[in-house]
């Protein structure tokens, strides 16, 4: 019988990720982990799978595949009845034949209270290849590890990496999202706010926006104007002083300031 286990250091963020590290991301996706989880089991031939991180204090199963109760229940283990941890340690494989008789871990609560007897771990990377955990199988008789089931735990290790860093882009990519209609939503209110007419169009000259006192002061509602061509909306601006301020801003990339008499509402504008 065996069990497999992928843990990962969250003690720390990842690099460029700032105040969050995989946890986070992978507690609120168990489903995929559990998926990861069963499929590790069947190569395998383990009847019970884990995914596992570690935290300061615990050590959690994000992903589980057949694991007995209690544990099923509270998904976690203290820190101190980790052996993943001692792969990070080393920063490389771990082979333990019988744990029982293994220096290194056969003081560990896990040996005798969970019956892990012997023991494989290899390296987790993250995406920018910073050791963060390991991949490990559990057997609770002694054996004979082979490099096929050492190069079967690297793969899984390759595969968590890959699914690790696809779910830290979505983050990325959500958080990016929610900033950017934030920042929309505030540049709205600034220019809604303003005591000037305001409006924007892009280079083929169509109307991106319009606030609320342009509204007014052209008479016409935004429902109207926007998505359509300021020359097409306003056929008396087209040759005037101010479409060729407007042409100048736009090929210069740069404010253009001008005084004249609206070719729209003939008022004077600035």
């Amino acid at each position: 019988m065996g069990c497999l286990l992928t843990c990962v250091d969250v003690s720390k963020p990842l690099a460029g990720h700032a105040g969050a590290g995989p946890a986070a991301g992978w507690a609120e996706d168990p489903e995929a982990l559990d998926r990861l989880s069963r499929l590790a089991a069947r190569l395998l031939r383990a009847p019970i799978a884990l995914i596992s991180i570690l935290t300061p204090d615990h050590n959690r199963f994000v992903g589980a595949h057949g694991l007995p109760q209690p544990l099923a229940s509270s998904r976690q283990l203290p820190l101190s009845s980790s052996i993943c941890r001692h792969v990070v340690a080393a920063n490389g494989p771990l082979v333990v034949r019988d744990a029982r008789s293994h220096p290194l871990v056969q003081d560990s609560p896990v040996v005798h209270e969970l019956n892990v007897i012997a023991y494989l771990g290899v390296p987790l990377l993250g995406p920018d290849g910073e050791i963060l955990g390991s991949v490990c199988a559990i057997d609770s008789t002694p054996r004979d590890w082979t490099e096929d089931d050492i190069e079967t735990l690297s793969v899984l290790s390759r595969a968590a990496t890959s699914e690790l860093g696809a779910k830290l882009y979505r983050e990325e990519r959500k958080r990016s999202e929610d900033a950017r209609r934030a920042g929309e939503v505030r540049t709205t209110e600034i220019l809604e706010s303003i005591g000037e007419a305001f409006y924007a169009i892009d280079r083929d000259w169509r109307i991106l926006y319009v606030n609320r006192h342009a509204e007014q002061l052209w008479g016409r509602g935004r429902e109207e104007l926007l998505g359509h061509s300021l020359l097409d909306s306003f056929p008396s601006f087209v040759g005037s002083p101010a479409q060729r301020a407007h042409e100048r801003a736009i090929a210069e990339s740069r404010p253009v300031r001008f005084e004249t008499v609206s070719a729209i509402f003939g008022k004077p504008i600035e």
